[in-house]
């Protein structure tokens, strides 16, 4: 039985690692490696810096195209990806600010990589005016959990992303001035012919290839992908009926070899792309037979690939952090719900108590009236269990004005947690972060958290109506406040669904003239609409200028106090999606 081992010729591959979600082999970065060599030999570097998502990234000119090569070493799945567009590239110290110095203006002459590896090299020169070369080398280890980005001259390191001295990695270390190290790489048999049989013997007829059976075929030839194992293996079961394992094992060592003999030919070979309901799943330039249950196509090129995939596992990933940042806020609103609810029961018991303390005066002034009855050693008794009595009284009776206090602090935090979990509801992911700072606010904190990048501020839902009039709808607790503390003057027209939470709606005229009745239901409705009530068929809105609005203290923004209100009741209605986009006319 000959051992394979897959013919790679004297060229050296660029290794580039396909994003979370689809898994990557060397066979698949080394067919990467002909198409980004293709491509960018002989690019110049522009720039080199770390970009807004915290990604380094070299800024590529060639024959009139601006690309970029972006590198994320440290996700869960290492990547590069190919930009075709200028980026902003935000300078930063350290490797990267180094790197900047050192590439720019330099040129791509190679990119190379080890067999069965995934650390690539790019190669850079640059020629002074007088004839000198100079160059340097950028290595980017694609592996899991142990990316790294490193800058090289004639094998000595010159600075790293991440540096570790020896007492962090017995194997190796990575510090600027040693001579690099590539990390171990063993491509020697860890199994024999005979256990790989043994392993194939444990095989039952109908089913899958188990773990066992992988490790073993992979360990016999260990320059076999471990994709590559599964999809042969799972041909091969799948025809095999009561062969022996004996011919099983020649089958699969036979298709082993015709694979490798494949990768002669592989800058022409087509790719095998695998989706399901659309979505990316895996893609190889031979088939898959694992996957054999998803929707197969075939594409030319893998980089267009690898951009698909690190989009979807981006908008993914985004989509989950949301989501759970989301629910995080669901269940601290929660927790707030039921210990405000909890005191408050709690508050109410105690001024039920209080109600009662009358009872204990009249049963002290009782005593008190009998104590002519009583013997003198009785009435000594008597007035100490009358002092108890009117002590109690005077305790109540002390107790009932913080009693209302907190009762009526803990009423406006209920409203507040209930108007915060319905704008929860109506959130979107731009409008998180001014929820989750509401909920700080709530939380007793008198600031929120600085972002870690100020975002820019949108304008506020707005259209104009066909009577000039325009109309400002809120989307956050934040914008919110914003909209009627800030925007709105004195005089504009404030409108919020009565006794619900809801939207801060503002009506506003330049001419300064009272607004026609037509605008006034108008406003009212769009705050029906944007309100817990949007689905009744009928609610009722209160107005009031803008001047009688205050501030609650203490409060989330977007809560307030208002007098002197007039109301409306109407149908809830969305804005016209032309209006909001500021063409004029009826909403």
């Amino acid at each position: 039985m000959a051992r394979c081992c897959g013919p790679l010729g004297k060229g050296f591959a660029l290794t580039v690692l396909i994003v979370s979600g689809v898994y990557t082999d060397w066979v698949l970065t080394h067919r990467l490696s002909l198409e980004l060599s293709s491509r960018f030999t002989g690019a110049r570097v522009q720039a080199a810096g770390q970009l807004t998502d915290g990604r380094f990234a070299l800024q590529l000119w060639q024959r009139g195209t601006l690309s970029v090569l972006a590198f994320d070493v440290f996700a869960a799945t290492p990547v590069l990806t190919v930009e075709d567009a200028e980026l902003t590239i935000e300078a930063e110290p350290g490797f990267v600010r180094r790197s900047g110095a050192v590439l720019r203006g330099m040129t791509i002459e190679s990119v190379r990589s080890r067999k069965g590896d995934r650390v690539l090299r790019l190669e850079f020169g640059a020629r002074s005016r007088f004839g000198v070369e100079s160059g340097y080398s950028l290595i980017v280890e694609l592996v899991p959990r142990f990316g790294n980005l490193l800058l090289v001259k004639d094998q000595t390191i010159v600075s790293a992303l991440k540096e570790f001295a020896p007492a962090d990695n017995a194997q190796r270390s990575i510090v600027a001035g040693d001579a690099y190290e590539p990390p171990p790489l063993s491509l020697t048999p860890q199994v024999s012919e005979a256990q790989f049989i043994a392993a194939l013997t444990t095989r039952e007829p109908g089913m899958a290839p188990n773990r066992a059976t992988v490790s073993a075929f992979r360990g016999l030839v260990p320059l076999l992908p471990q994709m590559i194992a599964l999809s042969l293996l799972t041909q091969t079961f799948a025809s095999a009926g009561d062969q022996t394992s004996d011919l099983l094992g020649l089958t699969l060592m036979e298709r082993a070899d015709a694979f490798f003999v494949s990768l002669q030919r592989l800058a022409e070979l087509p790719i095998a792309v695998y989706r399901k309901e659309g979505h990316l799943i895996q893609a190889h330039v031979t088939d898959l037979h694992q996957f054999d249950a998803l929707e197969r196509e075939a594409a030319a090129d893998l980089l267009p690939l690898l951009a698909e995939s690190r989009s979807e596992t981006v908008t993914a990933s985004e989509s989950d952090r949301v989501e759970k940042r989301r629910r995080a806020l669901v269940r601290t609103l929660k927790d707030r719900d039921e210990r405000v609810r909890k005191e408050l029961r709690d508050v109410e018991l105690g001024l039920l108590r209080a109600e009662e303390r009358e009872t204990l005066r009249e049963q002290g002034r009782t005593i008190f009236a009998t104590l002519h009855e009583m013997t003198p050693q009785e009435q000594e008794a008597a007035k100490a269990q009358a002092a108890g009595l009117f002590a109690r009284y005077q305790k109540l009776a002390a107790s009932i004005p913080h009693l209302r206090s907190r009762e009526q602090e803990l009423s406006r935090t209920f409203e507040a947690v209930r108007e915060l979990q319905w704008e929860l509801e109506r959130a979107g992911t731009d409008d998180l972060d001014d929820v989750a700072q509401a909920v700080r606010v709530l939380g007793g904190r008198t600031a929120p958290a600085p972002p870690k990048k100020q975002k820019a501020k949108r304008k506020p839902l707005s259209l104009t109506t066909a009577m000039g009039s325009r109309i400002l709808i809120g989307r956050s607790p934040v914008e919110n406040a914003e909209l009627t503390f800030q925007i709105a003057k004195p005089d504009d027209l404030w409108f919020h669904a009565q006794k619900l939470p809801g939207a801060h709606v503002i009506l506003q005229r330049d001419d300064k003239l009272p607004p026609p009745e037509d605008d006034l239901r108008l406003a009212a409705s769009f705050a029906a609409f944007y309100s817990k009530a949007k689905n009744s068929p009928k609610v009722l809105v209160d107005y009031t200028l803008r001047k009688h609005v205050r501030k609650q203290p203490a409060a989330p923004p977007g809560l307030v106090f208002y007098t002197n209100l007039r109301s409306l009741t109407v149908e809830p209605q969305a804005p016209d999606a032309e209006a909001l986009a500021g063409k004029r006319g009826n909403a």
